[in-house]
C-alpha cells in the first residue's frame, strides 16, 4: 500500500563566495553566515567562484536565493559577480540575489548592479549572524 506523507520542501541557498574556506575576516564573517542559514533549516549549497555558481545554477532548479559576494577572486572590476548577477537575471528575474560585501564598498557599488539585486549585506567586520534570514522567503517559491 502506498502512504502519503507530507514532506516540507527545504529552502536552498546558493553561497558564491572565494572565501569560504579562508581563514580570513571575510571568510570567518561568510562561515557564520553560512551556520546561521543552516541553523534555520536552509541548505546551503557552496560555490568557490563565479564559474562554480554558474554550474550550479544551470544543473540545480531547486535554488531558491543566491548569495554572491561582490569581490569575487582577484578580479577588482567586479566583472564575475556582475556577469553572475546578469547570467541569473536573463534566466530568472524572480529569484532573491543577496549581494555581499564589505561595508565601505557599498556607496561604489553602481546602481545598476543594485537594480539587479534585492538586498546588500555589508558582512564584515561585525554582526554577519544578525544580518540574518529575515530577507529569505519563509518558504520556497510556488
Amino acid at each position: 500500500m502506498i502512504e502519503r506523507s507530507i514532506k516540507r520542501q527545504s529552502l536552498r541557498a546558493l553561497m558564491v563566495d572565494d572565501e569560504l574556506g579562508s581563514p580570513t575576516a571575510e571568510g570567518r564573517a561568510v562561515r557564520t553566515l553560512q551556520q546561521e542559514l543552516k541553523g534555520r533549516s536552509i541548505d546551503v549549497v557552496e560555490a568557490m567562484s563565479a564559474e562554480d555558481g554558474l554550474s550550479v545554477i544551470v544543473s540545480d532548479s531547486a535554488i531558491h536565493a543566491i548569495l554572491v559576494d561582490w569581490t569575487l577572486g582577484q578580479d577588482h572590476d567586479h566583472t564575475s559577480a556582475l556577469n553572475l548577477i546578469k547570467f541569473v537575471r536573463a534566466r530568472n528575474n524572480k529569484i532573491p540575489i543577496f549581494l555581499m560585501s564589505e561595508r565601505s564598498q557599498a556607496s561604489s557599488i553602481p546602481v545598476s548592479v543594485m537594480e539587479m539585486t534585492n538586498e546588500f549585506t555589508g558582512l564584515w567586520p561585525r554582526s554577519t549572524a544578525t544580518w540574518g534570514c529575515c530577507c529569505l522567503p519563509s518558504r520556497p517559491p510556488s
